[in-house]
């Protein structure tokens, strides 16, 4: 019962990250401006330069540069949309009926491609602020997780209480602490910096709890 009550639960958690993140795209492609994309990045530019330093500033703008180089360009994403999406002008002039609607219909798919576009290059920054912080980060979750083993070994040998409720709980905690810090990388409205770190503590802390709350085996 306890593992088909946990593939339920894992289940749900993913449907929603996915429905969440379906939405925000639809709030990018119809609502989000390329414009205030690019404002919102260099607002967060500047929050992370007064925060972290000009120095960590530029290397997440570098790395973002090479994630975006690697893909929409390399990849030549805008010339793969306008080529299938978007008629050249010599077609509009030998399609009847279409030699004025590139000022209308198309001229908006462009500026929401555009705005797409922008936002991919927003959510890359903050990929790449999730990079810096991870090399720290990441020795903290494996000392969390082994003093939480640690802890719950003690409990066998002192017939300590290992808590179901706090497992659960932590362990749920945990799961929305890790789909706030993805839904953070497509949310469509300028995020301080330090929200990152506070999440990674979060996510430490709850594996300490969750690995020293892990039901005993006699």
């Amino acid at each position: 019962m306890k593992t088909v009550r946990a593939k339920k639960s894992n289940s749900r958690s993913v449907a929603a990250l996915l429905l969440v993140i379906f939405v925000e795209a639809a709030v990018v492609l119809f609502l989000v401006s390329s414009d205030y994309a690019r404002e919102s990045t260099l607002k967060e530019g500047a929050w992370i330069s007064a925060s972290l330093g000009d120095e960590t500033n530029v290397e997440i703008q570098r790395r973002a540069d090479a994630m975006y180089e690697n893909t929409v360009l390399q990849w030549d994403l805008d010339g793969w949309f306008r080529r299938l999406f978007i008629p050249s002008e010599s077609e509009r002039l030998h399609s009847r009926g279409l030699e004025n609607l590139g000022e209308t219909a198309f001229s908006v798919a462009v500026s929401r491609w555009e705005a797409f576009l922008d936002m991919t290059y927003w959510a890359m920054r903050r990929i790449a602020l999730f990079s810096i912080w991870l090399p720290i980060w990441l020795p903290a979750f494996v000392i969390s997780a082994m003093g939480g083993w640690l802890e719950r070994a003690v409990k066998r040998t002192d017939f300590g209480y290992t808590s179901p409720f706090v497992f659960s709980y932590s362990w749920r905690t945990l799961v929305c602490a890790f789909l706030a810090l993805v839904i953070s990388f497509l949310c469509p409205t300028p995020l301080p910096p330090s929200l990152v770190p506070a999440l990674l503590g979060v996510i430490a802390i709850l594996l300490g709890l969750c690995f020293g709350n892990i039901q005993k085996r006699i």
